[in-house]
């Protein structure tokens, strides 16, 4: 675990990987051509512990065209954390390329099948830069606040007003990507490998790294629920599991010809989504953000996830 200290360097140090050049770049490419740099900012804007990959910040952005009025832009940038262990370096370098590779090569092909259909463009932020250099890795996304999303308080239970528009834009994902592998000379984990987990091959020599840290996350886990009275019976299953989470993981998402194998999110939970809400406070607009763990998978994990993470027993 990362003490206080260590991760407010870790922060700072992330920070510094914003400069006036990448700024203008951004911009240049947002909006064209012609565009005068005004003045930029970083602002934080999520709570502790939102953020477990990377860090999470934005930048406010004054800007003039042609000599007009000074407007401002928000942008979202995801900043690696950095390590000075190998095997994180490796995985959060994977991770920024597998969620830069989803935004920039494999969403305009969902979105022109979608179109084809008569389907609107898949509900996920537009990615506007991406820096791939190891332990300096950048992606810088549009900010979705300011079109009125809000992120969903992880801690509550979806309804079912949330939970059908999620499920909805999770079917559109799915279909669009089955139609797109069948559509390819070629099979979508030839085209693009990260959609393959690293953890799932046997022969990564980083396997025994993966399976000590899941196995890690579950310890606190049973620690929790320890604490809870009535659920020492759960903590003794727990229990029971932690040595083969790795294992277990591998099995339910490996790939079977009896299986429907779709493009997964790979994380969607409630901590995942962003949601835009009418004047009397029910849901509208749904999108799908964080794309690091996206995956070729079986689409029963998918739902299975989703269910489990975000719904009550009753709703599921």
């Amino acid at each position: 675990r990362m003490t206080s200290e260590a991760s407010q360097k870790s922060t700072l140090r992330a920070k510094n990987l914003i400069n006036e050049s990448l700024v203008r770049a951004v911009l240049s490419y947002d909006m064209g051509q012609g565009i005068q740099l005004s003045s930029w900012s970083v602002e934080d804007f999520i709570k502790k512990g939102d953020s477990y990959a990377s860090v999470v910040t934005s930048i406010r952005v004054g800007y003039q065209r042609g000599g007009g009025a000074i407007r401002e832009v928000s942008y979202i940038a995801k900043l690696s954390p950095g390590s000075t262990l190998e095997f994180f370096t490796n995985n959060i370098n994977n991770m920024f390329r597998k969620e830069g590779m989803f935004y920039l090569n494999i969403v305009p092909q969902l979105n022109n099948i979608l179109r084809s259909v008569g389907q609107t463009a898949l509900r996920a932020p537009r990615c506007l830069y991406a820096d791939y250099t190891l332990g300096n890795e950048v992606l810088i996304l549009e900010d979705l606040r300011s079109q009125g999303f809000r992120t969903f308080d992880r801690r509550k239970p979806m309804d079912i007003y949330h939970t059908n528009l999620v499920m909805k834009e999770l079917g559109r994902l799915h279909a669009s990507s089955l139609l797109l592998n069948m559509s390819s000379e070629r099979h979508i984990l030839e085209l693009y490998p990260l959609l393959s987990d690293l953890w799932m091959d046997n022969s990564n020599p980083e396997r025994v790294s993966w399976k000590s840290m899941m196995s890690g996350g579950l310890h606190n886990a049973i620690q929790l629920v320890k604490n809870v009275e009535g659920y020492e019976v759960v903590a003794d299953w727990l229990e029971t599991l932690q040595p083969h989470m790795l294992d277990i993981m591998v099995n339910q998402l490996e790939l079977t010809d009896d299986q429907t194998a779709v493009l997964c999110h790979g994380d969607a939970w409630a901590g995942n989504m962003m949601f835009r809400y009418d004047h009397q406070g029910l849901p509208v607009d749904v999108k799908l953000v964080d794309w690091q763990c996206c995956r070729w998978a079986p689409l029963a994990s998918e739902l299975n996830y989703f269910m489990c993470t975000s719904l009550t027993g009753t709703l599921r």
